[in-house]
């Protein structure tokens, strides 16, 4: 959430106030520009990150269907990236990285406690067979 509040402060130049706010007073120009900015960012980094962490699952429901560890590496920095984009201005979300940052964690977790896929609670209500 602090790179949330921080980004959304630095691309629309406020530092008080609600967002909604500062970005009706900002000009139509200054919100194009914030907007090609998150595109181009998202972007960029997105292709870096698959060319880094390639391989690497960052996909928490795919990762629960298929029982597969999260990437820490990956998950991190696809959250830190939806968050700067978001505070950016564009619209896509913002329970999307505190997902998959909760599924990382949940994973490192299981991992740590050397627990099955059908350990973990929520791998069980999936895989397993209703009573």
């Amino acid at each position: 959430m602090l790179i949330l509040f921080w980004v959304q402060h630095l691309a629309f130049g406020y530092h008080s106030g609600s967002r909604p706010a500062a970005v009706e007073r900002d000009s139509g120009e200054r919100r194009a520009i914030s907007l090609g900015a998150a595109g181009a960012v998202g972007s960029i980094a997105g292709y870096l990150l698959r060319r880094f962490t390639p391989g690497e699952r960052a996909d928490v429901d795919s990762s629960i269907w298929q029982g597969e560890a999260l990437s820490a590496r990956r998950s991190l920095a696809t959250s830190v990236i939806s968050e700067v984009v978001i505070g950016m201005g564009a619209s896509m979300g913002r329970a999307a990285a505190p997902k998959l940052m909760g599924g990382v964690s949940g994973s490192g977790l299981a991992s740590w406690a050397r627990l099955s896929p059908g350990q973990h609670p929520r791998a069980r209500s999936v895989f397993s067979e209703p009573a």
